[in-house]
C-alpha cells in the first residue's frame, strides 16, 4: 500500500469535518470515557469525532491505519496522534524519530490542510519489558521527554500543525495499578486536557500549541 499517490488521494470534494484520533489503549479507554459522558464528539458540535485506538498499537501501524482510513473517508479537519509509548521500551531513540518523521510527513502530504496535532507521550510509573528498577524508570521518561520535544519542532514545521503537553504525571492515584494506563481521574483529565486544546485550534487558528502546565 506505500505505492499510493498521497496527494492525488488526498484531494476532497466532500466537507471537511471529521477528526480522526489515532491511537493506542489510552484513547480506547478516552473513548470510553467520552461516549459514558454523551461527548463522544468533546463538544464540538460542527466535527465528528472519528476514534481510531488500538490496544497495544505501536507507531509501525500508524501508516497502514492512515491508508485505510484515506481510501475509505474523505479528507478530515484534522487527525490527532497519540502514539509512541508502546515502544519506548523497544526501539531506540533515533530509530523511533526517524519513523515519527517520515510518518508525520507523509501524513502532512496527503492532507497538506488538515490540521495535525501530536499528543503528547504521557509518563509512566511502569513501562512494560523493563526491569522498574529507579534508574530505568528515569532513563525512560527522558527518552519520551526528548521525543516529545523532537516532535515538537517536526509537526510545528507544517503549516497545520499543532501540539498538546498534558499535566499528567507519576502523581498517586493518575494511573490504574498497572502502572500504565490512566485511573478514572486520570482519565478525565487528559479528556479535559484534549478537549479543551481542540475547541482552542478551532477558534484560533494561529495557535499551534496548547500546553495544560
Amino acid at each position: 500500500m506505500n505505492s499510493i499517490c498521497g496527494p492525488i488521494i488526498g484531494f476532497s470534494l466532500y466537507p471537511i469535518t471529521d477528526i480522526w484520533f489515532i491511537g493506542d489503549s489510552l484513547i480506547t479507554h478516552l473513548q470510553e470515557m467520552a461516549e459514558s459522558r454523551g461527548l463522544l464528539n468533546l463538544g464540538i458540535n460542527s466535527k465528528k469525532v472519528v476514534w481510531l485506538g488500538t490496544r497495544g498499537m505501536r507507531w509501525e501501524q500508524i501508516r497502514q491505519k492512515f491508508q485505510l482510513m484515506m481510501i475509505e473517508n474523505p479528507q478530515p479537519a484534522m487527525i490527532l496522534i497519540h502514539l509512541g509509548g508502546n515502544d519506548l521500551a523497544f526501539i531506540k531513540q533515533a530509530k523511533l524519530m526517524r519513523a515519527i518523521k517520515r510518518d508525520i510527513q507523509y501524513i502532512a502530504s496527503v492532507f497538506p490542510s488538515t490540521q495535525i496535532v501530536w499528543s503528547d507521550i504521557l509518563p509512566r510509573k511502569s513501562w512494560r519489558g523493563v526491569v522498574p528498577t529507579t534508574i530505568n524508570l528515569y532513563k525512560l521518561d527522558q527518552k519520551r521527554k526528548r521525543i516529545n520535544r523532537a516532535s515538537h519542532q517536526i509537526v510545528r514545521n507544517f503549516t497545520f500543525g499543532k501540539v498538546i503537553v498534558h499535566e499528567i504525571d507519576t502523581t498517586p492515584g493518575l494511573f490504574k495499578p498497572d502502572g500504565v494506563h490512566l485511573s478514572y481521574i486520570g482519565n478525565a483529565i487528559f479528556l479535559n486536557t484534549i478537549q479543551e486544546a481542540l475547541l482552542t485550534f478551532f477558534t484560533n487558528a494561529t495557535q499551534n500549541m496548547y500546553d495544560a502546565n
